[in-house]
């Protein structure tokens, strides 16, 4: 699934959500679309079903939570770089009421980058339109290995209202971490800050 949304201010409009995606190293073959071995706990496939819910259901604690660490950071440092560079003091106002509360780039550049990656996503989610007949359904398809600590999650992600219905199909990457898998971000998310990080492809 894709997240589109043209929300942000002027010094933060570029930076809609499209989840996820990150690569490297060379790929293993691929798991069958349609498996019918149960999903292990806490394998790369299990961590992305997790993340897909979290995001169907516009849950931006939990989908924080499984989020790389590294990501969080490179995020954070991405958001004060945008709004360092905001044209106005107004736009650069205007952009921090996406995060928590800050009331100046030196105060986001304090806070945890968990703490600046959900309020973003709280507040992208809460501009979204809330239809109650939109559904919203991820399908997992397979998933590729690269190497030990790589994975790529191939799903479908469907969504629906009463008159229309659009499927796209999309890749969620996930890195190992002491703490088990996480997911890695990508797109326009990512590129806030121009060149890829070393996390991204």
């Amino acid at each position: 699934m894709s997240i589109r949304n043209a929300a942000l201010v002027a010094a933060l409009a570029a930076c809609a959500i499209a989840l996820p995606v990150s690569a490297q190293d060379s790929p293993k073959p691929a798991a069958q679309a349609n498996s019918k071995q149960p999903v292990r706990a806490g394998s790369p496939r299990a961590v992305a079903e997790r993340v897909l819910a979290s995001l169907a259901r516009k849950d931006a604690d939990a989908f924080t939570r499984d989020v790389h660490p590294e990501a969080l950071a490179a995020f954070r440092t991405n958001v004060v770089r945008i709004l360092e560079q905001s044209a106005t003091p107004d736009q650069r106002a205007q952009g921090l009421k996406f995060f928590g509360g800050a009331r100046s780039v030196d105060e986001l550049k304090k806070m945890p980058a968990e703490r600046v990656f959900v309020s973003y996503m709280r507040g992208v989610f809460g501009r979204m339109p809330s239809a109650p007949e939109l559904r919203i359904t991820n399908s997992v398809i397979g998933e590729v290995l690269e190497g030990d600590a790589l994975a790529h999650i191939v799903y479908r992600s469907r969504v629906a209202s009463a008159k229309e219905s659009v499927a796209n199909v999309t890749v969620l990457s996930l890195r190992r971490t002491p703490g088990g898998w996480k997911a890695l971000l990508d797109g326009d998310l990512q590129g806030l800050a121009g060149p890829r990080t070393p996390l991204a492809r």
